[in-house]
């Protein structure tokens, strides 16, 4: 099973690689592969219908990993970006509209996460400087402490200003590895 950006960019190549595809964003699909499958009638290929509304994605049942295979915890609080950078397979995609979770629901799943480095999988996590903002503020109020490293990816145009910094008060420090690894205070 393959999925992903290379895929929905270059279907008929990955399907040579693949018992199955998905094309598109897999949740939108993915209880009728999990249902095919149980089934044992795969199809080659599945198209999902467009883009998910990120609140309707289910938070990852990251209890059924071996905590050795899931380090760092990887999250995502949105999808997509507002740039159009033509070196990027997000414009070809067509996704230059910002999905965001709510800051709530990212924060939740923030204090859920065990303790080590958390991995933002997002497209352009800083796209949304008022929303990373937010985001900081929500892990402060509820007392959350990240001492561990906090990944991400932005463009640097993006990230300059008072962003970045923003989210320093509740742990992210790039390049910074601290012996004593503890997410929560209190």
């Amino acid at each position: 099973m393959l999925g992903g950006i290379h895929v929905t960019l270059n279907p008929e190549e990955a399907a040579e690689h693949a018992d199955a595809i998905v094309v598109g964003e897999a949740e939108a699909a993915w209880s009728q592969v999990v249902r095919d499958a149980r089934a044992g009638r795969l199809a080659m290929r599945y198209d999902a219908p467009g883009p998910v509304p990120l609140q309707s994605s289910p938070r990852p049942r990251r209890d059924l990993m071996p905590r050795s295979c899931h380090t760092p915890s990887v999250m995502r609080a949105t999808k997509g970006c507002p740039f159009d950078c033509e070196f990027c397979s997000l414009a070809g995609l067509g996704h230059r509209r910002l999905r965001r979770r709510s800051v709530q629901h990212v924060v939740d799943e923030i204090r859920a996460l065990p303790a080590g480095p958390i991995l933002f999988v997002d497209d352009n996590l800083y796209a949304d400087r008022s929303y990373v903002r937010q985001v900081a503020r929500g892990a402060l109020c509820g007392q959350i402490v990240l001492y561990s490293p906090v990944y991400g990816s932005t463009r640097t145009s993006v990230s300059g200003g008072g962003a970045l910094r923003s989210t320093s008060p509740s742990g992210p420090r790039l390049g910074d590895s601290p012996e004593k690894d503890q997410r929560r205070t209190g």
